[in-house]
């Protein structure tokens, strides 16, 4: 099932941002580590001195990766969540005259100038 982009942002915003990225990243990292967390569990992994600063520099790596992607994603989401709603407001239909006087009206006017009356659109 599809959901539009304004509801999909309503959803995104309870969450809040730092939990989706704090979120994101850990689970990329268990992701991409699962085999690494795995073989440390089952104690089948040796701790050497370069393999233990290659699987920092990978995890550090992973981090800033899967940090700049749930950002993008975030980001991305928000956007479209704003087109859509520009393009709610820009499709609403335009009174052009007073229902109850007839008087011509403004651009975006809902209260006639002539009357005095809410317009409802």
């Amino acid at each position: 099932m599809r959901t539009d982009p304004k509801t999909l942002w309503d959803n995104f915003e309870k969450i809040g941002k730092k939990r989706y990225v704090l979120s994101a990243v850990i689970m990329i990292i268990i992701v991409f580590f699962i085999g690494d967390i795995k073989e440390i569990i089952f104690g089948k992994m040796t701790f050497g001195k370069n393999q233990i600063i290659l699987k920092g520099i990978e995890l550090i790596a992973c981090t800033i990766l899967a940090y700049i992607f749930s950002i993008a994603t975030w980001n991305n989401i928000k956007r479209q969540a704003e087109s859509q709603i520009n393009k709610e407001e820009n499709n609403r239909p335009k009174i052009a005259y007073c229902y109850y006087c007839g008087a011509e009206l403004q651009d975006g006017e809902e209260v006639c100038s002539n009357c005095g009356k809410k317009l409802e659109v």
